[in-house]
This record gives structure tokens, C-alpha cells and sequence, in this order.
């Protein structure tokens, strides 16, 4: 959805369609912070990032990730992890944090050199660094599923990747955090009411009914009713 399409369901929400109230420019950053947090609770930008490491590193910020699409800002998590060496992709194994620095950075693996089977995130989000082990003795390259988050709309001309129909949710969110900007309290909460509706709408709407393996056709349908975006079940979003 465009920036101004955006601006004028927020100004109609808002009851403000001449901006009498609530600015454009204001309203144009509560979108971009509601499409932000909409693609963090929902994990529905993704991608494959490619990563080429390098021979003696074992860390690497997750801005050295490449292959994002248009719209796509960067990586805020990494959901699973490969490497190429020297014809065949092999999986990583992803560990906590914790793990990995007892075990990896200072534990029997700290002074193991070869081709990365073990990876953790250190600081996960916009400022994220990705660590591997052992620590490569030469060049590979990897590749990872990633979840990204959107680029700021500033005209009508910028991608969108946020996708359908998690958009739908944008506009109440936004006008969640106008009505709360303006200390209207009460209207702020009904209205983060109906932006938790959209979204978890649009993750059940998107979690399909018949699953793969462990659920054809029986349980799916159970399973896709009680999906839920990661703020939802931890208790709601503010």
C-alpha cells in the first residue's frame, strides 16, 4: 500500500481528513512505526540473505547480509543458517546465546577452526551480529532465512513489503499511537484493540489448514485458528 493510502484510512480513523488535528508528518511516522512493529510480531517480511564469510572472522553484522528485495530495510532475526562447502549447502545448528559463548567463545570448541556447523545471534535486531563456529580457515559463503523489517515510506514511489493482508493492521496501529501521542487515552486502547483483530486475522488467514507431514487435513485447521503473531502471545503489544 502506498504512504498516502496509509495517511488518509488514519486521518478517516482519526476523524481528521483535513490534518487539522494530526499532521501528515506525524502521521507519516506513526505508519512507518506501525509497519515496523507489524513486521516484527508477525515475522512476515522474509527473505534469503547471502553472507560470504571470511577466513579467520566469526563474527558479522547482520548489515553484511545481502539479497534483500525492494522495500526491504535489513535482517532482524535469523531463522536458520547454511553453508556451501565446497559444492553441497550443509545446515548450521542454531544456538542461545548463552550456549555458544560457554561452549564456543570460551569453552572445548574456542580454538576449533573449519567449516561452520553452529551459529547464534549476539544482540538480535537492527544492530544484530551473527557468529558462527568453528571459525572458518577460508572463505565460504552462507545463506539464511531472515526475517527483515520495511524501509521508511517517505512518497507514494517507495516499495512496500509489508505484504497483504497484514497491511490492513497498519492504520489502526498508527492511529493507536496518534491517539496516544494526543493523551486520548481510552480511544488509544479500543483502537489497539482493532489493530490486535487485524493482525492476528491476517496470521491465522495465512497459516494454512492442511499441514505438511504432521497434520493432512485433520488437525491443520485447528492449529491455523489458534495461530497467533509473537506480541499476541506474549500477552499483548503497547
Amino acid at each position: 500500500m502506498a504512504l498516502n493510502a496509509y495517511i488518509a484510512q488514519v486521518q478517516s480513523l482519526l476523524d481528521d481528513p483535513g490534518a487539522v488535528v494530526y499532521t501528515v508528518p506525524n502521521l507519516t511516522i506513526f505508519v512507518n512505526d506501525a509497519r515496523v512493529q507489524i513486521a516484527m510480531a508477525t515475522e512476515s517480511i522474509r527473505f534469503i540473505g547471502l553472507l560470504g564469510l571470511t577466513a579467520n572472522i566469526q563474527a558479522y553484522a547482520f548489515n553484511q547480509f545481502t539479497g534483500m528485495t525492494a522495500g526491504i530495510a535489513g535482517p532482524l532475526v535469523v531463522r536458520k543458517a547454511s553453508v556451501r562447502n565446497p559444492t553441497e549447502w550443509t545446515e548450521m545448528f542454531d544456538r542461545e546465546w548463552e550456549w555458544f559463548w560457554s561452549n564456543c567463545l570460551n569453552g572445548p570448541r574456542s580454538v576449533t577452526t573449519g567449516t561452520p556447523d553452529t551459529y547464534s545471534q549476539f544482540q538480535p535486531g537492527i544492530g544484530g551480529i551473527f557468529f558462527v563456529s568453528p571459525t572458518p580457515t577460508t572463505g565460504l559463503n552462507a545463506r539464511a532465512d531472515l526475517v527483515g523489517y520495511p524501509i521508511n515510506l517517505a512518497t507514494d514511489a517507495d516499495p512496500e513489503a509489508l505484504p497483504y493482508p497484514w497491511t490492513e493492521a497498519v492504520q489502526y496501529y498508527a492511529a493507536y499511537l496518534a491517539l496516544l501521542n494526543a493523551q486520548r487515552y481510552a480511544d488509544a486502547d479500543s483502537m489497539l484493540q482493532r489493530y490486535d483483530l487485524f493482525q492476528t486475522r491476517a496470521t491465522q488467514g495465512t497459516t494454512p489448514t492442511t499441514l505438511p507431514v504432521q497434520y493432512p487435513g485433520q488437525g491443520g485447521a485447528a492449529i491455523a485458528g489458534e495461530a497467533r503473531p509473537i506480541t499476541a502471545q506474549r500477552g499483548g503489544q503497547r
